[in-house]
């Protein structure tokens, strides 16, 4: 019986020792390696988790911006808040919970990225990011550099003030009030010569330009617009009421509705009403005088005397003459061209627009780029670079 119970102790003495070696030896090999523990991995020489994101500045066009989400610095990758700074740029974003898609539009312009992926869609093709479209904090991160190339903007990151920036590349300068001569024709405006082929043809230009601005500025305002009194109530915060029912049969309703898709985009940025109200006088000038031009589109029609004088008109020709009117109302002006096609783009604010039809939208200049567009026509002061 005692040599049994001392047989036992000696078995169970054995198994302690071989157990207290192996937990010895567990513990030597985890303080030799690394271990996990919860989402920071320790070695032996840390002494306490370390977070690997760090909150950064977020400065757009010169100006700081403090947004729900800063943006962040995370394994040495500046990711930015997607929807607080493509806004900034007046992009729309939605997003599909589904799919894990976020998308941005803008005009024409479609960015589309998906969480846990580092490739993005821009404008139907396939880009990589430099790092995972992710969320921190409920909110969608992108890399600071796919901000920038989506956006056509110019992306830093300053490691000394740890700011991330983004900045348009429109470099605008203050605006000069000395003529120019530009192939031997002394011109009013920067370096615009509307095309025209000799001073006598600028001279008669500009006499018709500036008689009609003179004309329109005689009449009353809601005279001279379609919305009558509406677009002065527009501009002082009257909006459309939501029922598309009224649509059809409250005139008022009708035209607050229109003119929140012409002018919206102007009136979110802030906009004077002034200026604005400056901008669809120009635009309805340059209307008027074209709409005696015939267009024929067979593009030798070029310039704003070939419009205004000759009768004749296609797109360069209406561009030039739209330029020279906008120009004499007080505003920048540019024209962007690609084969079989240009139109001229006006600086309201800081941002660049298209006037068609009345309809302000603001020039998203990667879009036009991807499109084959370039600069025709430099502004009048400043320049732009695509």
């Amino acid at each position: 019986m005692m040599k049994g119970f001392e047989n036992m102790t000696k078995i169970m003495s054995l198994k302690s020792v071989q157990k207290a070696f192996i937990c010895f030896a567990l513990v030597g090999s985890l303080f030799a390696t690394e271990a996990f523990v919860g989402h920071y991995i320790v070695s032996a020489s840390t002494k306490a988790p370390v977070s690997n994101i760090k909150n950064i500045n977020t400065v757009i066009n010169k100006t700081k911006q403090k947004f729900p989400q800063s943006s962040v610095l995370k394994s040495g990758k500046a990711l930015v808040p997607m929807k607080s700074v493509f806004e900034k740029f007046g992009y729309k974003i939605t997003s599909d919970s589904k799919k894990g898609t976020v998308t941005a539009t803008k005009s024409k312009s479609k960015i589309v990225v998906t969480l846990n992926k580092n490739t993005a869609v821009v404008n139907g093709k396939t880009v990589k990011m430099s790092a995972n479209a992710q969320t921190i904090n409920k909110t969608t991160m992108v890399a600071l550099d796919f901000a920038g190339s989506a956006l056509g903007v110019t992306a830093k990151y300053d490691s000394k003030t740890n700011t991330a920036s983004l900045t348009s590349k429109t470099v605008v300068k203050t605006p000069s009030s000395t003529k120019q001569v530009v192939n031997g024709i002394t011109v009013n405006y920067g370096r615009h010569t509307y095309e025209v082929k000799s001073q006598a043809e600028y001279n008669k230009v500009m006499e018709i330009v500036n008689k009609a601005v003179k004309d329109n500025k005689a009449k009353s305002f809601e005279s001279l617009n379609e919305f009558n009194i509406y677009f002065t109530e527009y501009l002082n915060g009257a909006r459309w009421n939501g029922n598309v029912d009224d649509l059809e049969n409250d005139e008022r309703q009708l035209a607050l509705y229109a003119l929140d898709s012409k002018l919206g985009e102007l009136v979110q940025v802030g906009v004077k009403k002034e200026t604005i109200m400056n901008a669809y006088r120009a635009y309805k000038v340059s209307n008027t005088l074209l709409e005696v031009a015939k267009t024929v589109d067979d593009g030798k029609p070029r310039s704003a005397y070939d419009a205004l004088v000759g009768k004749l008109t296609d797109c360069d020709a209406d561009g030039n003459t739209y330029s020279a009117v906008f120009d004499a109302l007080g505003f920048n002006t540019s024209m962007l061209a690609r084969t079989g096609h240009s139109f001229m783009i006006v600086l309201i604010g800081n941002k660049w627009y298209d006037p068609s039809n009345g309809g302000f939208a603001e020039i998203d200049f990667n879009f036009y780029k991807s499109e084959g567009y370039r600069v025709y026509t430099q502004p009048q002061t400043g320049s732009i670079k695509m």
